[in-house]
């Protein structure tokens, strides 16, 4: 059973140019953005989220990797959070309901870092409506290095193919709705 009848088969990650920061990377203008899009909707793939990677080896052992992201201690940064939610709102969920047209997103945030056992993880997050408004508002939140504008698109965009306009942003190919059961 699929989670509010949704899911997402990634097909392609696109890395844009970046430089590595102190807090993080600086996203660099993109020149192939534009082509990027065109080529991406040409194969019939559409923006479901963001990659990331948040990877530190363990001394001893550096086929395992340092479990940093914990309750005791942060999932995300909050440049990570503030990144998420401007993401989430520029790739918005249509609604008719809302005066804007637009409610929410079903843009993913994916950190791959350390889990408990030295492994590679795969953590996936959205931010709440709560923090995309206070996105949105400007000024309310800051980043804690000014990121360059405009703002190029995302560390690493995870593409999927369309077949539905049912599902708005992230129809995918492999979409399974789910049925309720009977």
């Amino acid at each position: 059973m699929v989670p509010l009848g949704i899911k997402a088969l990634v097909k392609a990650i696109y890395e844009p140019p970046q430089e590595n920061a102190a807090d993080g990377v600086n996203m660099l203008e993109d020149s192939n953005a534009d082509a990027v899009d065109r080529l991406a909707a040409m194969l019939g793939m559409t923006k479901v989220g963001w990659i990331f990677l948040d990877l530190e080896p363990v001394a001893d052992n550096p086929s395992k990797y340092v479990c940093s992201r914990r309750a005791d201690t942060f999932f995300l940064r909050s440049n990570e959070a503030i990144l998420a939610a401007h993401l989430q709102n520029k790739h918005s969920s249509p609604c008719k309901e809302c005066d804007d047209g637009n409610f929410g997103s079903k843009f993913v945030t994916v950190v791959v870092t350390g889990d408990d056992k030295g492994e590679l993880g795969y953590v996936a997050y959205q931010v709440t409506q709560q923090a995309m408004d206070l996105e949105k508002a400007e000024g309310i939140l800051e980043w804690t290095s000014k990121v360059p504008a405009p703002f190029a698109l995302t560390f690493n965009e995870c593409w999927c193919q369309s077949i539905s306009t049912v599902v708005a942003a992230v129809a995918v190919s492999g979409l399974h709705q789910s049925q309720p059961k009977r």
